[in-house]
């Protein structure tokens, strides 16, 4: 009896350190699942796929305001079919000598090309026009500046980062395979914004400043790239603005503003307040992805209550004039 008592003690032992094992390693799992909430405000947990990002600002939020951010051009979205040829393993013929035998079908598969219409915007193609005729969805924030904490796996690679062919590879592919924390960063839906490929390609990870001068190089597209620098149009310098506060809030602990860019973006989130559109897109992404830009949040609500407090005062106003002038008349 006493030794049934003491292996039913082992085995129960044995179990529960088997279970707190099992919470342990569950735990760490959880963990790199929270770990992009590093800042003073909340961020994205939800989304770790660019490309599907991608998908859904295209098919979820930007239906109803399809104009890339930059030069303000519409786009269309383009459906073209593509067949291919594939090879599938068949049954071998009674008379055939092959062990393994192959046939082809053919196989439609749809393709959406994402086409702006430049002359909406006044846009002049710089170079070979094979950007400049696709909308890519650029990081406003580029994507390099938020890896700034990696930069060492940036430049160098990992050890994880192998191909299956055994070829080394660097850059963001390689951090975003062994950093989870940066491909949440990285798939933030509202860093990200419909832009002509051209203007993304010559953009690079080029830091926003203003640029002395007026070198349009892009037609009526007013925007300046020069000497490492990106200069945004005034119209659209607000949103960048917001967009660069809330990356900054929201993953501090990996992204920092120097004092000098974030004193030049508060006088651009000043002089250009948020839209209508900028404060729509904002919940859109919220009800996908999970969070909001508390940035833009706050923005909007000032905005609403400043626009109350002047109807009010205009209002106001309008009664004192119509009574002053019933007294006139009365007089």
């Amino acid at each position: 009896m006493k030794n049934t008592l003491k292996q039913n003690s082992f085995f129960f032992v044995v179990f529960v350190m088997k279970y707190l094992f099992f919470l342990l390693i569950i735990s760490s799992l959880s963990s790199n699942e929270i770990k992009p909430l590093v800042g003073s405000i909340p961020s994205n947990l939800k989304q770790s796929s660019f490309g599907t990002a991608k998908k859904k600002l295209l098919h979820e939020v930007y239906p109803s305001h399809q104009k890339s951010i930059y030069c303000g051009c519409d786009y269309k979205i383009i459906e073209t079919f593509v067949v291919k040829l594939k090879k599938i393993e068949v049954e071998c013929k009674e008379d055939s000598y092959q062990e393994i035998c192959y046939d082809e079908i053919q196989v439609t598969r749809k393709k959406l090309h994402v086409k702006p219409d430049l002359p909406s915007c006044g846009y002049e193609i710089k170079g070979s026009g094979l950007r400049a005729n696709r909308i890519e969805w650029e990081h406003v924030v580029p994507a390099h500046h938020l890896a700034h904490a990696w930069d060492d796996i940036w430049k160098n690679g990992h050890k994880d980062c192998i191909t299956a062919k055994g070829k080394k590879y660097k850059g963001r592919r390689c951090v975003q395979k062994v950093v989870p924390q940066y491909k949440y960063m990285q798939a933030d839906m509202h860093n990200l914004y419909p832009s002509i490929g051209e203007i993304n390609g010559y953009r690079r990870d080029y830091q926003v400043a203003i640029i002395p001068g007026e070198v349009m190089e892009f037609g009526k597209c007013d925007v300046e790239i020069f000497s490492q620098k990106f200069e945004p149009a005034p119209s659209t310098r607000g949103e960048v603005a917001r967009t660069y506060f809330y990356m900054d809030q929201a993953y501090g602990k990996y992204f920092d503003l120097n004092k000098n860019l974030e004193k030049m973006l508060k006088s651009w989130a000043k002089s250009d307040p948020p839209n209508a559109w900028e404060c729509e897109r904002n919940l859109l992404i919220a009800n996908i992805q999970g969070n909001e830009n508390q940035v833009v949040t706050k923005a909007c609500d000032n905005l609403q209550k400043s626009t109350k407090e002047s109807e009010i005062e205009s209002t106001a106003a309008s009664i004192d004039n119509n009574h002053f002038k019933t007294l006139e008349n009365t007089n």
